[in-house]
């Protein structure tokens, strides 16, 4: 998980520093995606997602850090989506690198 967010953050940090917003955009909505899907969904693990999984893998634990910073990840994340499309349809230009 580590690298996998160190490589996220990197294109982020990349597409930003060139301006190209789509590809922002795409990269944020594949990694929320990734984390919904992969760590956050029910299914063929029983009732509980992997997130919860790897949290209560062990004894003697009962917080849940991985789901609840999952879950926290991808709420922000939908969110930044949600202002930059509002924003692009309210026509405001963001500051570019030319």
């Amino acid at each position: 998980m580590t690298y996998l967010n160190t490589a996220v953050q990197i294109k982020l940090a990349a597409y930003t520093a060139l301006g190209e917003e789509p590809a922002l955009i795409a990269t944020l909505s594949g990694y929320q995606t990734f984390l919904k899907q992969s760590l956050l969904t029910t299914g063929t693990v029983g009732e509980h997602s992997v997130a919860w999984l790897i949290d209560n893998g062990h004894h003697g634990k009962n917080d849940n850090p991985i789901f609840e910073l999952t879950s926290r990840v991808a709420e922000s994340s939908a969110e930044l989506i949600e202002q930059v499309r509002q924003d692009r349809i309210g026509e405001t230009e963001h500051e570019r690198i030319e």
